[in-house]
């Protein structure tokens, strides 16, 4: 997932997620920990935010923090990481203090106290507002839990895929390009079967909701049936879903 963020090649991890799950018996598959960092490992938002540590002295880590325009970028990274976290297959497991934005490099400073005191710092307070409604939408459905999983997409940056349970189907769209979505993605998320539609990306604006919970610019927000002014041909894919059967649509702005 780290590397897909970085690099940008959708293929390799929807080929890596396949291969696992096509190997793995279920039992195994489904209670994998899904880990993006541990207490051996930098903290992952500086991971995703600063790629100018290595080398630097223990002194020069014990002080590093990420500027505020790495920081933005890492959040926004963040967001589609421990969202496929929480949508593939296996149990999301999250290091302590990710979910609030905590710092650091290498051990011992991954391992810094929780900031308790902190956690209404409004970066912090958004990140951890987010990963609560993940754990929200990830128990709404057993599809989640235990569904199979089946790639839909893998190019260029963008990738989809489904998680299919014996009532329910979820289709996961991500892209981790600072780009609308192509033509490609969304005709993927077009011709997909599904119950519930989890978008990863920066698609909708605040006008083009329909029975949506959403999340614009780093904010959750929940509307009813709203207006129909669209911003883009993404929009007017989204709500084109519901015509094939989506009755449910989350959308993970970046």
């Amino acid at each position: 997932v780290i590397g897909y963020l970085e690099y940008g090649d959708s293929a390799i991890l929807a080929d890596t997620l396949t291969e696992i799950f096509a190997t793995y018996p279920r039992e195994n598959a489904h209670a994998l920990m899904n880990i993006l960092g541990t207490h051996d490992t930098e903290r992952i938002l500086s991971v995703l935010g600063d790629k100018e540590y290595f080398g630097l002295s223990a002194a020069e880590l014990s002080e590093r923090r990420l500027t505020d325009d790495a920081l933005i970028k890492a959040k926004k990274l963040l967001k589609i990481a421990s969202a496929i976290q929480y949508t593939v297959y296996g149990v999301p497991s999250v290091y302590y203090g990710d979910e609030a934005g905590m710092q650091g490099y290498r051990d011992p400073f991954c391992r810094m106290p929780m900031p308790w005191h902190e956690l209404d710092v409004p970066y912090r307070a958004e990140l951890l507002a987010f990963y609560q409604k993940l754990g929200q939408f990830r128990r709404a459905s057993n599809a989640f839990k235990s569904g199979e999983f089946v790639p839909h997409y893998a190019n260029f940056g963008e990738i989809a895929y489904m998680r299919k349970s014996q009532h329910e189907t979820v289709l996961v769209a991500a892209s981790s390009l600072a780009l609308p979505p192509s033509w490609f993605l969304i005709r993927a998320i077009f011709s997909a079967t599904c119950s519930f539609v989890f978008i990863l990306t920066h698609l909708i604006d605040s006008h083009s909701v329909v029975n949506v919970v959403a999340v614009h610019h780093y904010r959750i927000v929940e509307r009813q049936v709203g207006g129909r002014r669209i911003s883009d041909v993404a929009a007017v894919g989204i709500c084109r879903v519901l015509g094939y059967g989506a009755n449910r649509i989350a959308a993970v702005g970046i």
